[in-house]
This record gives C-alpha cells, structure tokens and sequence, in this order.
C-alpha cells in the first residue's frame, strides 16, 4: 500500500485559516474525496507552536492510501482528479510549494483508532538520509535502532 503525504501551503492572499478551512470543508469534500482509488483521506492541518515568526513551509498534509503504483497512476488519470481537484487546487493552495512523498507507512506503535474530532497533535519529521548512506541502511536504522529509542 502507498501512504502519500501532500505537503500544502495557502495561496497568496489566503490565510492559513481560510485555507485549512476551504480545504477541509470545501476541497476533501467536493473533489478529493470523490477520487475512486483513494482508500483512506486524512487531512492534518498544521498547528501553530511558539513564537511562529515568519511564514510556515507548509500549512498541513493531506494524507492518502492507494492500493499500488497501478492505483496511483490512475487516480491521476480520473475525471474526479482532472476535472474535480486538480481545478480546485488554484483556488486555494499554492501548488508550486507542494510537495509529494510516497511512503511505505511501517506502524511502530499502535494507537487508538484516529476520529474526524480527534484532538490529538501529530509530528510529522523530515529526515535527510546521510550522504554515503544506502537506502537499504537507512530504512534498516529508522525501523531498527531509531525507532527503539523514540
């Protein structure tokens, strides 16, 4: 299965309310949602932590389970996608920041089943692999020693 993360920010003009809000309320709903092989939408909006000075990267992720590299391709390829989301997406998101990681989501601790009221916080960390480091090697230590310690 292909757990992708969309990493979103508002378009000029919006504010990060306006466009967490249009994008759960409006977007998810009428156009992202409808995208037949899409098997399980999240939609997490970034909470604001200290000081925030400046402008955030990204404003939320948009998280999406596909069945395979076949679905993934073809979701791309869908009327829900062509003429839904993808014409949507100038209305509210800067998609030239967006960024797009397929990953290969390895559960390490299980936790209780996630509601659409859930007030939990989750922390989404980036991590370069080192130079010189296979990937073989890196997806070993994140799964093995790292992921004990965290």
């Amino acid at each position: 299965m292909i757990h992708q993360l969309i990493f979103a920010a508002p378009k000029p003009g919006m504010t990060e309310e306006e466009f967490q809000r249009y994008w759960l309320d409006v977007h998810a709903v009428r156009y992202a949602s409808k995208i037949p092989q899409i098997r399980k939408y999240l939609i997490d909006t970034r909470v604001p932590f200290g000081d925030d000075q400046g402008e955030p990267l990204w404003s939320g992720a948009a998280e999406i389970w596909l069945n395979d590299e076949r679905e993934q391709l073809a979701s791309l390829q869908s009327e829900e996608f062509l003429q839904g989301a993808r014409l949507d997406e100038p209305r509210w998101a800067a998609f030239w920041r967006t960024v797009v990681l397929d990953t290969d989501a390895t559960e390490i601790v299980p936790g209780p089943p996630l509601t659409r009221d859930d007030s939990r916080i989750k922390l989404v960390t980036l991590v370069k692999r080192r130079e010189g480091l296979p990937l073989a090697g890196f997806r070993a230590r994140s799964l093995g020693a790292h992921a004990d310690l965290v």
